[in-house]
């Protein structure tokens, strides 16, 4: 299957522009950002440092760091869409609208870069790898947080279970990669960087919860942008459903931390 056989083109399909951005973005937020915030912590984020945050989304991290940092330290948060970052009011906050896969990202310059949820969505995930370690400034840091299925292979039931290789095989055209978490401290091993360190978030929650909510949505606007079948849109209107009910539980789509430090 091509992306021209799905409707889709490739690149990130997840993007800001649809009318419950804001609403997704914030579910994911409260999901994942219980996890995000100890790798900020393990790597020693504090004042006068210079942070990148690159697809800064919904703005949550981003006003953590510049928090951390401080007024002698500097954040730059990049998007497509900054429309969420630019609501942001902080006097050592930088937002950038930039295409980095076109136009790249300055060198050597940051005492952290962080990315989370991005490079799994995109084709060129081995080439904005790259980009990002490059980054970093010796001896800074880069902190990369990526889904990976591992914990819904192993525990879906159900329609739950059924609905995630009819997803997969309709998205991957358009560059999605779903187990691309477990490859991170390969990665980063591949490129120099020391003191590598790799984390699992790993939790059950219900339906109705905010992570049921994010992954209906998710399942939403992919039917929107994809012409299934009526079989496998029955599927997905049925894991949708399940979804609701606050006394099912379900496995989480596991987010992979890993960091390491840029070599002197």
């Amino acid at each position: 299957m091509t992306a021209e056989d799905t409707g889709l083109a490739a690149g990130y399909v997840w993007d800001n522009a649809m009318e419950e951005a804001r609403q997704r973005l914030g579910l994911l937020e409260q999901t994942y950002d219980r996890g995000t915030l100890p790798c900020l912590d393990a790597v020693g984020v504090g004042p006068g440092w210079s942070c990148l945050e690159v697809a800064g989304g919904g703005g949550s991290i981003t006003r953590e760091l510049c928090a951390r940092v401080g007024p002698t330290g500097r954040v730059v948060s990049v998007d497509l869409d900054t429309r969420f970052l630019e609501e942001i009011e902080a006097p050592n906050l930088e937002v950038v609208s930039r295409d980095i896969v076109a136009h790249g990202l300055p060198e050597g310059e940051f005492d952290l870069v962080h990315v989370r949820a991005l490079l799994m969505h995109l084709h060129e995930r081995d080439q904005l790898f790259k980009m990002l370690a490059g980054a970093v400034r010796p001896g800074g840091w880069l902190l990369i947080e990526e889904p990976d299925l591992y914990a819904v292979e192993a525990l879906a039931t159900d329609a739950f279970a059924a609905v995630w290789p009819i997803a997969i095989g309709a998205l991957a055209p358009a560059g999605l990669e779903p187990r691309f978490g477990r490859r991170l401290p390969g990665l980063l091993r591949a490129e120099g960087f020391l003191d590598v360190t790799c984390e699992m978030d790993n939790f059950l929650y219900p339906g109705g919860s905010p992570a049921a909510r994010f992954l209906q949505m998710t399942l939403e606007q992919a039917a929107e942008k994809v012409s299934f079948s009526p079989e496998d849109q029955a599927v997905i209107d049925a894991a949708i459903a399940e979804l609701d009910d606050p006394d099912r539980w379900f496995p989480p789509v596991g987010m992979v931390a890993a960091w390491g430090r840029r070599r002197p």
